[in-house]
């Protein structure tokens, strides 16, 4: 068997890496390892047919396949178009398989991806299997739970991704839809033949036949061995699996298969792609400094950004360019298949060309030159100059642009560095011999005129033509201009100082205090030094004891120096708290030190002992107390006694209270130094008898206390129940005490019954005592309550009077008297309307009265309605609207507000509602119905007529056909569903009948016949399904609709049924074919999988096609210029206005024969200068659904 070719090609780069192309066979050819083909783009040649015969076909249809179509297709398999294949349909046992063209390498990294879809029956089955084999495992295995690669047929050697989606009798079978790996063919989940698994495949034992499709992705590391199977994006299973040991070699073939069986489901694969590890990663590569170079990402990398943005023409894309001058990485973030963002990088590596030690552009200065190096370089790159030499220094002396090139000759990538020499002259400036100067002095430098252009730096700060300093320091002076530059230095010194430095300045005097001030320099070495201070003293120190300044000036051989300080006066100027304090009771002192808290220490006494603070508060206590000032080095302190009396009192509560003609005593608690009562009386107590307000004085220790006492009369004033009574029945006797609920105690009867403020006695015999208490006076009140009860005079309270009814009511005997509200004075009282009705009865002077209310019932009033009349069979309801009546009770028995008849007759019923009763009947008349037949369903000829009527038809019923007719009887010759409704006083019958009618036979052989050479002709005398059976009588001899002829001569064909015979004589003729061209004459696109599909075939490759299809009015329905795609049925302007969709859109054209035109242009010759004519045909077709 012969196999496809891939070349590994290299491309020449710097970096000299391997890039792996695409490899496509140089011609289309095809060899297949069975001698049957099938046509899996087209169900017009449903059928298997030799090779020889129809090769050419073969290569066009395979030939013409894209990337996602290069799969070979068996059994049920089937092409949907756009990568998309279906390997069984929702039928019972079938089995189908697909296998990508060409061979793989197992023994490089791979990856598979693929959307796989199971079908929307959860209780449908078998799945399908991702399947590794070699060219000699098979191609389809057995059906059902073996998924169409297991079984007796089984692919073997094999590695195997079973998807089950049903639970099978194969051993370890899981009721879940699981996945697991198995090998050569085997499908028992517990053999030696299992390589991982099973495990649901969706976590949580979801369901996969959702009519979803679902990714599923397999990855294989060829180093490892490590197989792992992600679902919906999710890892499933991971192993270490041996390929090649299990097929026996590293070149295989892959693909899918499934199968149902007695139950089934639809398996379809779409996008299955192939892909090595060069197809998936990014290759490093290699350029010269600033060179553009291209830089790629895999095509399956979704939306790439590229970072970072240096040297890029674009940060996005899968195709970019770079321009870099050293080696850079970039970062390349993409859109993996699962919609996460993955990263991945390339390098671009660029030579690091080493640099001259060259000085930027320069300038010779008043007659001065330069060395310029050549390297050292490293080994394999060399400099040459510009002049053509190679010397490795070279002395530049004269103006002018020198070049060193400079290449590596590992990369041939190079650099030229390029300086500009410049020659000037400048002014020379001289500071002069270093010198020393006082340090309180300045030292001026004036460097006089400078031209403007060129710039001076005094110790590297710009700056002018003069610089003054009063600093011990090295000064440095440069100047540049014209690209030259020149400097100069100087020392410049102090001459020695003499130092005074003040230990404090100003200083502070404490009150009275006087400081003596040091203004010698210990460290001085010189001599001659004067002293003159401002108050006329010329020593080295000075006594400060009033506040100002002192100043000196002090002479050496060679400075003048003056220092001075200044003198204050402390803010501590001393405290004074006072005389000593006497405090009574809660009285307090405040006292304060005038100074800041930070400066106050209260020593003792008062709130503020111990701390610092503003001042301090003295109360309640005898203390001494003692502040502290300190301000600087400056402490004042003051002392001051305080004597604290603390608070006499009498004792005596106020206020007292005063009982009812009593006295009371007033005592003071003793102690005091002298008592006077404002009565006059000076003893510590004091008797009263009335009341009023009463003061104490007391004093002690020189402090005077008073008391004020309130004596007010007791609030208890007595208390009064009222007179004896008699209680009506239900009269309530309320008594108050008029004191609080604790003061007021109650008994009943001689009963204590508690406290409170007042009292109640309703319908009760009761003598009552009521005792109140306020403070320790008490005082009493009694009175006596007789009863009168009530007469009962046995009255109903509510009566009820159905309309137009009297009633007679009677109170009971043994009362004094008798009285009505309506008048009367009897015991009993005729009633015959509705009304509230009164009797009064007296009893020991009290009066009761008893009310009856007489409520009106209305009757349950209905109304059955008028005498109805129904047709036969139908039921008619009778309701009282009154369902919740207390009784209801119809003529049949019925209890229900509610009846429901469909005989004649006389319905009547009684309804009683709150004791009262209706009565209402109506009358029920049955109509018959108008019965008829229009017989059996009718088969006719397309000559023949139907007679349709109506038997037997009632006097004045009428007559409605489907077809609007009016008359009892009618005659059809068209096919379809006739009905007949009858109407006889409103009461209807309906009947159809089917009529159908055989389409004339016809036999559409197209003229002229041919076929290729070596090849062989299928002609078709097959005409639609119709209601008499066809046969076929062919010159050959042959029975069947369409025949194989395979030579040339004529031909006659003779088609038959109950009600035509047809016959057809043609010629067939032998062409000698360079581009053979099948168009089918029939097609049943009923989405049965079988024939579905109306598609020319052309065993040659064309430039040009277009395909047109045509209704028997001459519109267009459907075109299209791809010659992959076919025509389903549709048509154009129902539902699809896509004259190109050749998607199934669920609306198919009527069951006539379709006119096609085709034209296309075949490729031209590589030696041909003139394009090929366009060819047409033209051609019918017979639509049968």
């Amino acid at each position: 068997m012969k196999k496809w070719c891939c070349i590994l090609q290299r491309r020449t780069y710097h970096s000299n890496k391997p890039y792996l192309n695409t490899c496509k066979p140089a011609r289309s050819e095809f060899y297949l390892d069975s001698q049957t083909l099938t046509f899996p783009n087209s169900k017009t040649l449903d059928m298997k047919v030799p090779i020889a015969h129809f090769l050419g076909i073969a290569m066009v249809l395979l030939g013409s396949l894209t990337a996602q179509g290069q799969f070979a297709l068996y059994n049920n398999a089937t092409n949907l178009g756009g990568g998309t294949y279906r390997l069984t349909q929702n039928q019972g046992s079938q089995r189908g398989a697909i296998w990508r063209l060409g061979l793989f390498d197992t023994s490089e990294n791979w990856e598979m991806r693929a959307e796989v879809r199971f079908g929307g029956n959860n209780n449908g089955a078998d799945g399908m299997a991702f399947v590794l084999k070699t060219t000699g495992s098979g191609n389809i295995g057995g059906g059902g739970g073996l998924m169409g690669y297991g079984g007796s047929a089984a692919i073997d050697p094999s590695v195997i991704i079973e998807m089950d989606t049903y639970q099978g009798g194969g051993a370890g079978d899981p009721w879940y839809d699981h996945i697991g790996i198995q090998k050569n063919g085997s499908t028992d989940h517990t053999g030696a033949d299992v390589l991982d698994g099973p495990v649901a495949a969706i976590p949580g034992n979801g369901n996969i036949e959702n009519n979803n499709y679902h990714d599923l992705r397999v990855t294989f590391d060829a180093t490892t061995l490590e197989m792992v199977v992600y679902f919906n994006c999710v890892e499933r299973l991971a192993t270490e699996i041996d390929i090649e040991g299990i097929l026996g070699t590293n070149i295989m073939q892959w693909g899918f298969t499934a199968a149902t069986g007695g139950a089934s489901n639809s398996h379809r694969v779409r996008n299955a792609e192939w892909f090595t590890e060069s197809e998936l990663n990014v290759s490093d590569v290699e350029a010269c400094p600033g060179e553009p170079v291209a830089l790629a990402a895999p095509a399956a990398w979704t939306d790439p950004i590229w970072s970072p943005a240096i040297g890029l023409s674009e940060t996005t894309g899968n195709n970019v360019t770079a321009a870099v001058d050293e080696t850079t990485v970039y970062t390349i973030a993409y859109e993996d298949v699962c919609g996460g963002i993955a990263e991945d990088y390339l390098t671009v590596s660029v030579p690091d060309l080493p640099l001259p030690n060259f000085p930027s552009d320069t300038v010779l200065c008043n007659g001065t030159s330069i060395e310029l190096s050549n390297g050292p370089w490293p080994a394999g790159t060399f400099g040459t100059w510009e002049d053509g030499s190679t010397a490795v220094l070279r002395t530049i002396a004269a103006p002018g642009i020198y070049t060193l090139s400079v290449e590596d000759g590992a990369t041939s990538c190079g650099v030229d560095y390029t300086i500009d020499v410049t020659a000037t002259t400048i002014p020379v400036f001289d500071l002069g011999a270093d010198f020393a100067f006082c340090s309180n002095e300045e030292a001026t430098f004036d460097l006089g005129i400078v031209d403007p252009s060129f710039d001076v730096f005094w110790n590297g700060t710009l700056g002018n033509e003069t610089y003054t300093t009063t600093q011990e320091e090295t000064i440095v002076l440069d100047w540049n201009g014209s690209g030259c530059s020149l400097s100069d230095t100087i020392n410049v010194s102090h001459h020695p100082t003499y130092a005074v430095a003040f230990d404090e300045d100003p200083i502070v005097l404490c009150l009275n205090e006087t400081v003596n001030v040091s203004a010698f320099d210990a460290g001085w070495t010189g001599s001659n030094v004067q002293w003159n201070w401002n108050d006329g003293t010329n020593n080295n120190n000075v006594n400060a004891s009033n506040p100002g300044n002192y100043a000196v000036e002090i002479t050496t051989d060679q400075c003048l120096f003056t220092y001075d300080f200044d003198a204050l006066d402390s803010e501590n100027q001393g405290i004074e708290l006072g005389a000593d304090i006497l405090l009574c009771a809660d009285e307090s002192e405040t006292i304060l030190s005038n100074y800041a808290a930070e400066n106050t220490l209260w020593i003792s006494g008062g709130t503020a002992e111990g701390i610092n603070a503003l001042g301090t508060i003295v109360e309640g206590a005898s203390e001494t107390v003692i502040v502290e000032i300190e301000i600087g080095a400056c402490i004042e302190r003051d002392t001051l006694e305080v004597v604290h009396v603390p608070q006499f009192n009498s004792e005596i509560a106020t206020p007292q209270f005063l009982c009812l003609n009593d006295s009371l005593l007033l005592d003071a608690q003793p102690g005091a130094d002298t008592y006077a009562w404002s009565a006059g009386e000076n003893s510590n107590d004091l008797w009263i008898s009335t009341a009023g307000n009463y003061t104490v004085s007391m004093s002690i220790g020189g402090c005077l206390f008073e008391d004020d006492i309130i004596v007010q009369p007791s609030a208890n004033t007595g208390i009064d129940l009222g007179s004896d009574a008699i209680i009506c029945d239900g009269q309530i006797m309320n008594l108050s005490s008029g004191y609080e609920a604790d003061e007021t105690s109650w008994w009943e009867n001689g009963v204590s019954v508690g406290n409170a403020s007042s009292w109640s006695v309703t319908n009760m015999d009761a003598i009552i005592v009521a005792e109140v208490t306020v403070g320790l006076c008490v005082e009493r009140d009694t009175v006596s309550f007789d009863y009168a009860p009530v007469f009962d005079a046995g009255l109903p309270p509510n009566l009820a009077l159905c309309n137009g009814d009297s009633t007679l009511v009677a109170a009971n005997a043994g009362a004094e008297s008798y009285a009505w509200s309506s008048g009367q004075l009897a015991s009993s009282l005729w009633i015959n309307s509705p009304g509230t009705y009164s009797l009064t009865i007296p009893v020991q002077g009290c009066e009761y009265t008893t009310d009856i209310a007489v409520q009106n019932v209305p009757l349950p009033i209905f109304d059955l309605g008028s005498d109805q009349t129904i047709c036969e069979g139908q039921s008619i309801q009778f309701s009282t609207g009154l369902p919740n009546a207390d009784l209801t009770v119809w003529s049949n028995g019925a209890d229900t507000a509610a009846i429901t008849v469909g005989a004649a007759g006389v319905f009547e019923v009684e309804v009683t509602e709150n004791g009262c009763s209706f009565t209402d009947a109506v009358t029920l008349d049955v109509q018959s119905l108008p019965i008829f037949d229009l017989g059996d369903d009718q088969m006719l000829c397309s000559d023949e007529f139907a007679s349709l009527y109506i038997y037997p038809l009632p006097e004045e019923a009428e007559v409605t056909w489907s077809t609007g007719n009016v008359q009892p009887s009618i005659e059809v010759n068209a096919p379809g569903a006739y009905s007949a409704l009858v109407d006889w006083n409103g009461c209807t019958w309906t009947d159809e009948v089917l009529v159908d009618r055989a389409v004339p036979v016809l036999i559409d052989i197209v003229e002229p016949l041919s076929f290729c050479e070596g090849g062989e002709l299928v002609v078709s005398a097959e005409n639609p399904s119709n209601l008499f059976p066809i046969s076929y009588d062919w010159s050959n001899g042959e029975t069947t609709p369409a025949v194989v002829i395979d030579r040339q001569g004529f031909y006659t064909v003779v088609a038959a049924n109950a009600c035509d015979t047809v016959s057809k004589s043609f010629e067939v003729t032998l062409d000698y074919c360079e581009c053979p061209v099948y168009v089918p004459n029939a097609f049943t696109p009923d989405n049965d999988g079988v024939n579905d599909l109306f598609l020319p075939i052309l065993g040659c490759t064309t430039q040009e096609y277009r395909l047109e299809i045509y209704n028997p009015w001459g519109a267009i329905v459907f075109a299209t210029e791809d010659p992959a795609k076919g025509w389903y049925g549709q048509v154009y302007g129902q539902v699809n206005d896509d004259l190109e969709s050749s998607e199934m859109s669920g609306y198919y054209a009527q069951n006539t024969v379709y006119n096609w035109r085709l034209v296309y242009r075949l490729e031209a010759d590589e030696f041909s200068l003139v394009s090929p004519a366009p060819i047409e045909l033209r051609g019918y077709v017979h639509f049968v659904h």
